[in-house]
């Protein structure tokens, strides 16, 4: 596994967690706190739609949260991430 997989998958762990927790702030914090870019963070959110995870953001309580249910098990074995 190359490092820069290694990287991306935690970091995607990361954002997760955060999402999870409904405490992103808004999207500029949310950028700051996990210390990506604009265009990362669309990246990120294209890799967790792939396993059918619909974010979306809540202008009232400023978060980013899960519209449905994830399938974080498939995350956790590496597919869709390339190494299935």
């Amino acid at each position: 596994m190359s490092k820069e997989f290694i990287v991306t998958y935690m970091k995607l762990l990361e954002i997760i967690q955060l999402i999870k927790k409904e405490k992103t702030g808004t999207p500029e914090e949310f950028r700051a706190t996990v210390n990506i870019s604009k265009h990362q963070s669309y990246n990120f959110f294209k890799i967790l739609k792939n396993f059918n995870c619909n974010v979306k953001f809540d202008h009232k309580r400023k978060t980013y949260y899960f519209t449905d249910g994830c399938n974080f098990k498939d995350l956790r074995k590496g597919k869709y991430l390339g190494t299935d």
